[in-house]
């Protein structure tokens, strides 16, 4: 007899709960919806829920090989490599092999050893070829190149792999270039900014077109009106 009033105490509390909160079903459809599993509290007391936080625009993290030939031009579009026949891509594959014997040899008559291929490296998150060390245990990182001169995105791109201390050189078929400290300062400065300035306008930055020679043929961005003049 006693466990039964308990159980009428108590629900005689909820009931009182329920009314002072302006419930508007009674204690046996609040006990049911619990019962079900349906919904929350909020639900059953007819409070709007929370609204939900908007979803933030996830940030596009540009890698030292993009972000190199977007400081030539913004609205720049990589082409995909893996649409590009298997033939070239072979023949591509080859050549930059090449580039990378080229570089390792050239550092061998320097005086330097490889310690590690592949080394994460930088503040934009890119992987250098090489890391190199003399016999002082002095270390330079090497990008390699397969074409046979050194073009402008390509020594960005190199600059771009670099961290403070670093010393950081670019290798071509045909040539070795070991950047200067002012430019060294003025890319990365420039690379910041750029970087800001893609996260806070996205839209601005996707049509910013600057044509460069020799660039605008490796962009992919159909909506530029500049690719037919180069």
């Amino acid at each position: 007899m006693s466990i039964i009033l308990d159980l009428y105490r108590s629900s005689a509390s909820s009931a009182h709960e329920v009314k002072e909160m302006k419930e508007t079903r009674d204690l046996g459809q609040v006990m049911k919806i619990i019962m079900e599993g349906k919904g929350d509290l909020r639900d059953i007391y007819n409070q709007n829920p929370d609204p939900l936080p908007p979803l933030a625009r996830p940030k596009r993290i540009l890698k030292p090989s993009e972000l190199a030939k977007k400081l030539f031009c913004p609205a720049f579009v990589q082409k995909p490599y893996a649409k590009e026949p298997m033939e070239k891509r072979r023949q591509f594959e080859v050549l930059a092999q090449t580039g990378r014997i080229q570089a390792v040899v050239h550092m061998a008559k320097m005086g330097y050893h490889l310690v590690e291929p592949e080394k994460p490296s930088g503040k934009f998150s890119g992987t250098v070829d090489f890391v190199f060390e003399d016999a002082a245990q002095h270390k330079m990182k090497v990008e390699a190149k397969s074409s046979r001169s050194l073009r402008p995105w390509d020594i960005v791109q190199c600059i771009l792999y670099g961290e403070p201390g670093d010393r950081i050189a670019i290798s071509s078929l045909n040539e070795f270039l070991e950047p200067e400290d002012w430019l060294v300062e003025m890319v990365n400065s420039a690379a910041q900014e750029f970087v800001h300035f893609c996260e806070e306008s996205p839209d601005v930055a996707a049509i910013t077109h600057m044509p460069y020679r020799g660039l605008c043929e490796r962009c992919a961005n159909s909506e530029c009106t500049y690719k037919n003049h180069n």
